[in-house]
C-alpha cells in the first residue's frame, strides 16, 4: 500500500483551499475538506513499507499515535492548510497508486518545498 504524502513539512508551508478553490474539476475529489484534519494522519521518514506490514490493529494505533505530532505542528487558519515547519509529513489515510493532483500552495522565500 502506498501512502500519499500529501504535503512535505517545509517551513511555513501554507495552502490556500478556501471554499471557491476547493472545488474540484470533474473527476476528480477534493482530500482536504478546509474545515479539520480527517481522514490524515502524520508519517517520518521511515520506510512506508514497515507501516504496511503492521496488523491492520497496529496501523491504526500508529495513525493514532501520530496525531499528536500533526495536531502539534499542523492547523487549519481560515480554511487554509498550515504547517509550522516542523513535524511529521501530513499523509492520507487514503492509499492511491497512478494518480494526478492538482494543488495549490503559498510559501515563504527560500523555503525547500
Amino acid at each position: 500500500m502506498l501512502f500519499f504524502a500529501a504535503i512535505a513539512s517545509a517551513t511555513g508551508v501554507s495552502l490556500p483551499i478556501n471554499a471557491a478553490d476547493n472545488v474540484p474539476p470533474a473527476g476528480f475529489r477534493a482530500l482536504f475538506n478546509g474545515k479539520d484534519l480527517s481522514g490524515w494522519h502524520g508519517v517520518g521518514t521511515e520506510d512506508p513499507r514497515k507501516l504496511d506490514a503492521l496488523s491492520a490493529e497496529d496501523r491504526t494505533a500508529a495513525r493514532k499515535k501520530s496525531l499528536e505530532d500533526v495536531n502539534q505542528h499542523w492547523s487549519i487558519q481560515k480554511g487554509d492548510l498550515v504547517n509550522d515547519g516542523f513535524g511529521l509529513y501530513l499523509t492520507s489515510d487514503e492509499a492511491f497508486g497512478d494518480y494526478e493532483m492538482f494543488i495549490s500552495y503559498k510559501t515563504v522565500p527560500k523555503a525547500d518545498s
